[in-house]
């Protein structure tokens, strides 16, 4: 599901269900994965920093650290802030 998701051109429809996904299953952690990559597509930067207190309680140390190196990576290679929430 994760994957279809991603690959939508409905990115609406696909921020709801990941989110709903989350809500609906806290900690399985391959819904959170997905659902972070899917913000940093999107660069949506500010829901990303939302989450990541949630993605904090319940993702490893390895798991997170590769979140973090990706975020500020990306929030880099975009142009810092330029991007946030562009997409929503």
């Amino acid at each position: 599901m994760a994957l279809a998701l991603k690959r939508t051109s409905y990115l609406d429809y696909a921020k709801m269900a990941f989110e709903e996904a989350v809500n609906v299953s806290p900690g399985n952690t391959f819904i959170l994965t997905n659902y972070m990559m899917f913000l940093l597509e999107q660069k949506s930067f500010d829901q990303f920093d939302s989450v990541l207190p949630h993605a904090r309680r319940v993702m490893d140390d390895h798991e997170l650290g590769v979140l973090s190196r990706l975020h500020a990576e990306f929030k880099d290679a975009v142009g810092g802030d330029l991007g946030s929430d562009a997409a929503s």
